[in-house]
């Protein structure tokens, strides 16, 4: 021990526990167990966050700019629809600043409830259902606030949208695969890396455009922000 240098012996002691664990149960499944734990501190932070919020609002919708990805690019009367519109915090804000008719959509009535109350002074609609299975209006655009990675048949659906109520625009949030390093490297030791345990894919940047084109969008815009892509794209016809 006399022989290391003093920032060596630091440093050796420091890491000894772990060389000796490493030892006994292999590196990798170190590796495993705190990429595991990492992620569960994560979503603990993420959960426990919204006790912390002034009326019950996840410091996201604030911290991450996104409201103002959606309300930028909508018009006063346009009809919006707002599908897998949760709580109703986008419709909220896309009714109250632009003058747009907003039309929400989500199959989980509490969520439902939720939005009505927070929507009551902006003549937002809500419509409690599947969004799969409903006949939706017609609109001029169409909102996918974190939607479209927890669907199994997404180009079937982008398809029909384009079919069916045949908006002028799609608006996009999902989230981003290449997020980190880590994401690759734990799933190579096994690791579950999704952010959501109903999410179907966590899209590259190559298979968002991919699944777009195959349904017949175009996305002109789309940056890597907060770890997730946001898109906006037309119909292939209005390119």
């Amino acid at each position: 021990m006399k022989s290391l240098p003093r920032l060596g012996r630091k440093r050796f002691l420091k890491e000894l526990p772990f060389v000796l664990v490493s030892l006994a149960v292999g590196r990798k499944a170190i590796l495993r167990f705190l990429l595991r734990a990492a992620r569960s501190l994560e979503g603990s932070v993420d959960y426990i966050a919204l006790w912390d919020s002034p009326g019950g609002l996840h410091p996201k919708h604030r911290l991450t700019d996104y409201h103002d990805f959606f309300v930028r690019r909508i018009n006063r009367g346009q009809t919006v629809l707002d599908i897998g519109c949760g709580n109703g915090a986008v419709t909220a804000d896309i009714a109250r600043l632009t003058g747009a008719k907003v039309i929400g959509i989500d199959k989980d009535d509490r969520s439902i409830a939720q939005a009505r109350v927070l929507c009551v002074d902006f003549g937002a609609e809500f419509i409690c259902g599947d969004a799969l299975t409903t006949r939706l209006p017609k609109a001029d655009v169409v909102i996918l606030s974190n939607v479209l990675e927890h669907l199994e048949t997404r180009e079937g659906f982008l398809r029909a949208l384009h079919e069916h109520t045949q908006p002028k625009m799609l608006l996009i949030r999902v989230p981003q695969y290449e997020r980190s390093w880590m994401v690759p490297y734990a799933q190579e030791l096994g690791v579950d890396t999704r952010l959501d345990s109903t999410h179907r894919i966590e899209h590259r940047y190559e298979q968002i455009l991919s699944e777009l084109t195959a349904a017949g969008w175009l996305a002109r815009f789309i940056e890597a922000r907060w770890g997730e892509y946001r898109i906006e794209a037309v119909p292939e016809e209005k390119r």
